[in-house]
C-alpha cells in the first residue's frame, strides 16, 4: 500500500480510538459479559424461514411483505459480501435500475426506463436519493455515501406524494447503521487488484444514560490506475477517497427524540476516461485527432491528453441533519427533519478520449448549498386508519464554472475562429421548492386497506448565466471567438460591433435586438402529485395489491457552451403516471418468497438531453421535451431457502419503453420523426440471480460460498438507436468464498467482481470532433477480513 493510504489509515484509526475511549468503560465491561453468554447460546438458525425485511417505503418502519408496491432491498451481508461500495455496483444488484457514466462523473440512474441524462450540477434527478428520509437532491451528492449501510431501498415507480418532485423513476433510501444500546465496534479491510486498499470500520454505543453514538468512517486508496493510455506510458483513474459519519440519538424523555447525522466525504480520485470511438469533425478543417486509433474492446484502455495535467477530482460534501420527534399522544407523532448539505467541486475530468486537446474540459467547479425542512405529523398507530400529512421546503443554490480547451481542435484551425483555443461557460441557479402533502391508510376490513395521497407542490427555479464568457486567459488572450459572437449579434442586430472586453459574456440573445450578455430568467412551476390503491391481504402469506400515481419532475436550465440564448432554454416538467398491480405471497414457511407485479406508464413530456435546429446557427445541444412515451413492463422475484444454509434467488425486470410522439433532431443534424423509437438508457431485459451456501466446518468455524450474475439486453445512448451507440448486451459473474465464525464475529473471503472480464458499455456521447463511449469496468478482485464486537 501506498504511503499516503498508510497515513490516512493511521489517522482515521487514532480518530476511531479517541471515539471507543469515549465509550464508558462500564458499557465496555457489561458488553463482555453479553458477549460470552451470547456466545454460549448460538446456535445454527439456517434451518429457519428468511427474515422478515423492514422497510420505510411509507416513512413509517413496516415489514415489506404487508406493503403494497414494489421495493427491492440489499441488506446489510449482501452489501459486504459482494462488495457494492459504488453506485455502479448498485445498479448491478437491481433490475431495473441502470447507472451512466457521464463526462463530469456526475452519476446518472434510470429506473424502469425513466431517467434525464445531464451532467451539469443543478440538474436534479428522476431517481431521488435520501438517507434516513433526508434528502440528496442532486445527483453528485450521492457519491460517496455507500458505506456503514443497515440496508438500501429500491422503491419503484413515481413517489411523488411522500417523496416530492425528482422521483417520477422511483426513489433510493439509504438506510445507515445506528447507534446501539451496548457497545459495538468493527472493521473491515480489504486489499485488491490495482493495489486497491479499502479500511472500513465503526465504534458505537452509549455516552450516557440517554444519549448513544455511532462513528463510522471508510478509506480507499490504489497504487495503481485502472486504465492505460493506447498510445503512451501512462495510467488513470488510481482511488483516493475518505468518507465519515457520526450519528447521536438523544432521548431526553420517552415521548421527545432527537437524531444528529453528521457525514462527509472527500474524492481526489482520477476520473474515468472514454473510449475514442468515432472521428467526427466539428468544422470542416484540419486536427491532428484523425491520426487517433480507435479504440479496442478493452475495458483497461482509454486515452486523456497530458497537455494540462493529470485527470483529477477535488470533490467534498459536508452535511448535518436533525431529525426530532415528539409523541403528541400514543399514537399522535409530530416530526421534523432539518437538512443542510455544502458541496465543493474542482476536478479536470478530462473527456475526448485522445491524446489531444479537441475538446478536453480543464476545468469543472462549482459549489452547492443545499437547504431543506420536512414538518409532518403522523397518527393512528395500529388502528384502522393511519394518516400522516405536512409542509416541505427545499432550497438549492448552485454555481458552475466550466473551461473547454481546444488548441488540436477543428474549432482552433477554422475560419474565422482560427486562432482560439478555448471557452467558458458558467450558472448560477436558485431552486425553491415548497410543498404541502397528506397520505393516508384506511381497513375497511381485516384484509382490505384503502390508501391513498396528495401532495401539491410549487417549483421556482432562476437562473444568471452564460454559455460564452472571455475570461481574459491564454486560452485565447485575443477574445478571438467571442468578438466574432459579438460581431454576428451586432450584424444581427442592426448596431455597431463593441468588442468583447474581459469578464464579459458574449452570448446572442433574442430577436429583433439580439443583445449579447448573460440570460437571466426564471422558471415557475406547479403540479398536484397524487396516488391511491388498494390492497388485499388475501391470507397471512398472501397480499395482493393494485396501484395508481402520478408523479413530477421539475423543469431545468442546462449548464453548457452555446453563443445563443435558444440553446439555454428551459425544459418543462415532466410527467408520470403509473398504473401497477402485484402480489407478494410466502410458501412453506418464509422458505420461499415470490413476488411479481406488472405497470403501465404514461409518460408526459419526458426531458431528454438532444439538439435543435436554429435558422442562424444551425444544429445546437439544448434540453427538449418529448411529449409522449409509453413503458411497459413488468417484475418478477423469487427467494428461496430450500436447504439449512442454502439461499437462492432470481429477479427479472421486462420493459418495452417507446417513443409515441416526437419530432426532433438526429445525430447527423437532420430532422427526424421519432415515434416508435426505444428510450434511450432502458434495456428491455435485466436479470439477477445469486446462490449463497453456507456450512459447518468445525465447531467453530463455517465455510461460504456466493455466487451473482447479472444479465442487461442491448440498449441505446442516443435517441433512434443509431448504430454507433448501440450498447451491446453484457452479463456479469461476481464470485465470493471464505471462512467465518459461528458467532459471526469475523469473516475471512476472496471476492471477484466481473471475474469473465466482461466487456461492456453505460454509455456513448458525442464531444467536440469525436464520438466517445464509457466503459464498465474490467475483472476485479481481492481478498477482505472483518471482525466485530462482540
Amino acid at each position: 500500500m501506498s504511503s499516503r493510504f498508510t497515513a490516512k489509515l493511521y489517522q482515521t484509526s487514532s480518530l476511531l480510538c479517541l471515539a471507543w475511549i469515549a465509550i464508558p468503560a462500564t458499557a465496555f465491561a457489561d458488553a463482555v459479559a453479553s458477549a460470552a453468554a451470547s456466545s454460549a447460546e448460538a446456535g445454527d438458525t439456517g434451518t429457519q424461514g428468511l427474515a422478515e425485511i423492514v422497510v420505510t417505503a411509507n416513512k413509517v418502519e413496516e415489514s415489506s411483505s404487508k406493503v403494497g408496491a414494489t421495493i427491492q432491498t440489499i441488506d446489510v451481508k449482501a452489501l459486504e459480501q459482494q462488495q457494492v461500495t459504488t453506485l455502479q455496483d448498485l445498479a448491478n444488484v437491481v433490475p431495473g435500475l441502470t447507472f451512466t457514466e457521464t463526462e463530469f462523473s456526475t452519476p446518472v440512474y434510470t429506473l424502469r426506463g425513466v431517467g434525464f441524462y445531464e451532467n451539469s450540477l443543478a440538474s436534479y434527478p428522476d431517481v431521488s436519493v435520501y438517507l434516513d428520509q433526508a434528502p440528496l437532491p442532486l445527483p453528485v451528492q450521492t457519491e460517496l455515501t455507500l458505506f456503514d449501510i443497515q440496508r438500501v431501498e429500491v422503491l419503484k415507480g413515481p413517489q411523488g406524494t411522500l417523496f416530492g418532485n425528482n422521483a417520477t423513476g422511483g426513489a433510493i433510501n439509504y438506510i445507515a447503521n445506528k447507534p446501539t444500546t451496548d457497545f459495538a465496534a468493527g472493521t473491515q479491510v480489504s486489499y485488491g487488484k490495482y493495489n486497491t486498499g479499502q479500511v472500513d470500520g465503526f465504534v458505537s454505543g452509549p455516552l450516557s444514560s440517554t444519549l448513544l453514538a455511532r462513528f463510522a468512517f471508510s478509506v480507499t486508496e490504489s497504487a495503481d490506475g485502472w486504465q492505460h493510455s493506447q498510445t503512451r506510458q501512462d495510467t488513470n483513474g488510481k482511488q483516493n477517497n475518505i468518507a465519515v459519519r457520526a450519528i447521536f440519538d438523544w432521548r431526553p424523555t420517552d415521548a421527545l427524540r432527537f437524531e444528529l447525522n453528521v457525514n462527509g466525504w472527500y474524492d481526489g480520485s482520477q476520473p474515468q476516461q472514454p473510449q475514442f470511438i468515432e472521428f467526427k469533425p466539428n468544422f470542416p478543417s484540419y486536427t491532428p485527432l484523425i491520426t487517433q486509433p480507435l479504440a479496442p474492446n478493452d475495458a483497461n484502455v482509454a486515452d486523456w491528453s497530458p497537455r494540462f495535467g493529470e485527470p483529477r477530482a477535488d470533490d467534498a460534501l459536508f452535511q448535518a441533519f436533525l431529525r426530532t420527534d415528539y409523541d403528541l399522544t400514543p399514537t399522535i407523532t409530530v416530526t421534523s427533519i432539518s437538512n443542510y448539505i455544502y458541496l465543493s467541486r474542482n476536478q479536470r475530468p478530462g473527456e475526448n478520449g485522445s491524446q489531444f486537446s479537441t475538446s478536453d474540459e480543464t476545468l469543472n467547479k462549482g459549489w452547492i448549498d443545499s437547504f431543506s425542512e420536512e414538518l409532518r405529523v403522523e397518527g393512528g398507530g395500529t388502528g384502522r386508519l393511519r394518516w400522516l400529512g405536512g409542509v416541505n421546503y427545499s432550497g438549492d443554490r448552485v454555481r458552475e464554472i466550466d473551461t473547454i480547451s481546444w488548441p488540436d481542435g477543428s474549432t482552433h484551425t477554422f475560419t474565422p475562429f482560427a486562432g482560439s483555443l478555448g471557452n467558458t461557460d458558467d450558472s448560477n441557479q436558485r431552486m425553491d421548492n415548497y410543498a404541502a402533502f397528506a397520505h393516508a391508510e384506511y381497513k375497511i376490513f381485516d384484509q382490505l386497506k384503502l390508501k391513498g395521497g396528495v401532495r401539491g407542490t410549487q417549483a421556482d427555479r432562476t437562473v444568471d448565466e452564460c454559455g460564452i464568457q472571455y475570461l481574459g486567459t491564454p486560452l485565447d488572450p485575443n477574445g478571438i471567438i467571442q468578438n466574432f459572437v459579438a460581431a454576428t449579434a451586432a450584424f444581427l442586430g442592426n448596431r455597431p460591433f463593441t468588442p468583447v472586453g474581459p469578464g464579459q459574456c458574449a452570448m446572442i440573445g433574442a430577436p429583433p435586438a439580439y443583445e449579447i450578455g448573460r440570460l437571466k430568467t426564471h422558471l415557475n412551476e406547479h403540479n398536484v402529485s397524487w396516488s391511491g390503491g388498494l390492497d388485499w391481504q388475501a391470507t397471512d402469506t398472501l397480499l395482493a395489491y393494485a396501484n395508481v400515481s402520478r408523479g413530477y419532475k421539475a423543469g431545468g436550465f442546462p449548464t453548457l457552451p452555446a453563443s445563443y440564448y435558444l440553446a439555454m432554454a428551459p425544459v418543462t416538467q415532466e410527467k408520470v403516471t403509473d398504473y401497477e398491480a402485484g402480489f407478494k405471497a410466502q410458501f412453506l414457511g418464509r422458505r420461499l418468497l415470490v413476488n411479481g407485479a406488472a405497470f403501465y406508464y404514461d409518460y408526459t413530456d419526458k426531458q431528454l438531453k438532444s439538439r435543435i435546429i436554429d435558422p442562424i446557427f444551425g444544429v445546437l445541444t439544448a434540453l427538449v421535451n418529448i411529449p409522449k412515451s409509453t413503458i411497459r413492463g413488468a417484475e418478477f422475484e423469487v427467494h428461496a431457502r430450500p436447504l439449512t444454509g442454502l439461499d437462492i434467488g432470481a429477479a427479472a425486470t421486462f420493459l418495452d419503453a417507446k417513443i409515441d410522439r416526437f419530432t426532433g433532431v438526429n445525430q447527423v443534424g437532420q430532422v427526424d420523426d421519432f415515434a416508435g423509437s426505444s428510450v434511450p438508457y432502458t434495456p428491455k431485459w435485466t436479470l439477477t440471480s445469486s446462490i449463497n451456501y453456507e456450512h459447518p466446518l468445525t465447531d467453530q468455524l463455517a465455510g461460504f460460498v456466493g455466487a451473482q450474475v447479472s444479465y442487461q439486453s442491448r440498449t441505446t445512448a442516443a435517441i433512434g438507436s443509431p448504430s454507433l451507440y448501440l450498447m451491446p448486451s453484457y452479463s456479469l459473474l461476481n464470485l465470493q468464498f471464505g471462512v467465518q465464525s459461528h458467532d459471526g464475529r469475523w469473516r475471512a473471503f476472496a471476492w471477484g467482481k466481473n471475474v469473465l472480464n466482461r466487456f461492456y458499455v453505460n454509455n456513448v456521447v458525442e464531444a467536440e470532433d469525436a464520438v466517445i463511449r464509457f466503459t464498465g469496468r474490467p475483472a476485479t478482485y481481492g481478498i477482505a477480513v472483518n471482525y466485530s464486537f462482540p
